[in-house]
């Protein structure tokens, strides 16, 4: 049973699926321009307090936001795609099944991530290595050229800086505060501003256990 509340705002050009739970004076569906795009909401989603969609995203089944989170238009997520509190997802992101992103954290304009990505607390991402220079040839080329690419199973620390044009390889692991300026291979844990190659994946060892790998295919 669908369960909205009287203080939301829904527009016309949304659908949401079975069994949601819209909560306390969040918006879904606000127009970004004058062309009213379908918003599509999936099966069990759960849409906290606060929250603002705008028109053009399409969520899975079993999507969740945290209190105040804040979409752009024209997203598209998989299933089970969790937003966290006061995180900033801009315009035409695509995130695949699994994403879970943290609290307070910014995602620029045409990011692609991998399935089952976590994303930390205050993780910020850059796509223009020039900002506001409006006079780029192809401006809009030059965004979605710059947008981060974060491959799937990729763990990314708290309040990690990825920069434009970086790609992150599946299975990564970026540390704590770590400056991520270049290309992250596959299977690497990177560290330290600016961000290094420190070990693999498959070499981390757990604190308390020091037979466990817990990266270790």
């Amino acid at each position: 049973m669908e369960k909205i509340s009287k203080n939301a705002v829904i527009f016309p050009n949304v659908k949401l699926g079975k069994n949601c739970q819209i909560e306390d004076f969040c918006v879904i569906g606000k127009p970004a321009g004058k062309d009213e795009k379908k918003t599509v909401i999936g099966d069990n989603s759960i849409i906290r307090s606060g929250t603002v969609i705008y028109a053009g995203t399409k969520a899975g089944k079993n999507f969740q936001t945290g209190d105040g989170a804040k979409i752009g238009p024209d997203n598209t997520f998989g299933d089970n795609v969790v937003i966290g509190s006061n995180c900033v997802v801009l315009k035409g992101c695509q995130l695949a099944n699994g994403v879970i992103l943290h609290s307070l954290i910014e995602l620029a304009e045409w990011m692609k991530i991998g399935k089952n990505t976590w994303i930390g607390p205050g993780v910020k991402t850059a796509n223009m290595i020039h900002p506001k220079r409006y006079n780029c040839p192809d401006k809009d080329k030059c965004e979605r050229d710059g947008a981060p690419t974060i491959g799937k199973e990729v763990k990314i620390g708290i309040n990690a800086i990825i920069c434009p044009f970086v790609k992150i390889g599946d299975y990564a692991i970026i540390g704590a505060g770590a400056n991520v300026i270049k290309e992250v291979p596959k299977g690497t844990v990177v560290a330290g501003n600016p961000a290094r190659i420190i070990k693999k994946t498959d070499e981390i060892v757990c604190k308390f256990d020091k037979k466990l790998f817990p990266y270790k295919k």
